[in-house]
């Protein structure tokens, strides 16, 4: 997952601290579902950022 976000990154032309920063939020979303990032679905990490968006 983190290889996909690099990509698109770089592609993007972000900077290096933003994919750091990138890599910290889906440490933290993986650790929220107790699972690695590799098997979450993209409803669940949409569905939490949602969350963070209305509730935080």
């Amino acid at each position: 997952m983190y290889a996909k976000l690099a990509q698109k990154a770089k592609l993007g032309r972000l900077s290096d601290s933003t994919l750091s920063n990138y890599g910290r939020c889906i440490a933290k979303i993986s650790v929220h579902f107790m699972c690695p990032a590799h098997d979450m679905e993209e409803e669940q990490i949409n569905g939490y950022l949602q969350f963070l968006v209305t509730e935080v």
